[in-house]
């Protein structure tokens, strides 16, 4: 299973709605949360970077990724 970076549901990697971003590979649920991502990605992939929640704080591990 993979996790909507977006709006942090879980989704099999199987869905139609993924695209490859600095070399990894990113799912969303639904068209919607896919263009929100392409359209500020910095929002998604930097939030609360150095937080130390290990993703824990609600931010969905956001910064995990980087």
């Amino acid at each position: 299973m993979a996790v909507d970076i977006v709006c942090g549901k879980e989704i099999s990697e199987d869905t139609r709605y993924k695209l490859s971003f600095e070399g990894e590979w990113l799912y969303f649920c639904s068209e919607e949360c896919m263009k929100e991502f392409v359209e500020n990605p910095v929002e998604y992939l930097y939030a609360n970077v150095g937080c130390g929640c290990g993703g824990n704080c609600g931010c969905g591990g956001h910064h995990s990724h980087y």
